[in-house]
């Protein structure tokens, strides 16, 4: 399972989308927080710089932190990082959330 949160949020503007405040939560946390701990072996949340303001929330919710230096480049680098990632850890199938999509039920994950 991979959450994608390396985007550059260019059309939000200068402010950092997933740290903005959404049903009084920051956007970036409320997908982590959907997703069932014990359905997935294997949670990386994609991002593009440690020390993100969601991070205790991602990692409190049993995700790891990837690093993805080539996020600038575009989702794609995300994406292939992911596949990286769970090629490594063996997984059998890879699911890849957006972690600015806040309104996903629990029953899709």
């Amino acid at each position: 399972m991979a959450v994608l949160a390396a985007g550059s949020s260019q059309r939000f503007g200068t402010q950092d989308k997933l740290a903005a405040s959404f049903r009084g939560r920051p956007l970036g946390e409320h997908v982590c927080k959907a997703i069932p701990a014990d359905a997935f072996s294997s949670r990386w949340v994609i991002t593009a710089k440690a020390g993100h303001p969601c991070e205790p929330v991602w990692l409190s919710a049993g995700f790891d932190m990837a690093i993805n230096a080539s996020a600038r480049e575009g989702m794609g680098t995300s994406v292939a990082l992911a596949a990286r990632l769970a090629l490594e850890a063996e997984c059998k199938a890879l699911l890849i959330a957006l972690a600015d999509m806040p309104l996903v039920p629990v029953a899709h994950f």
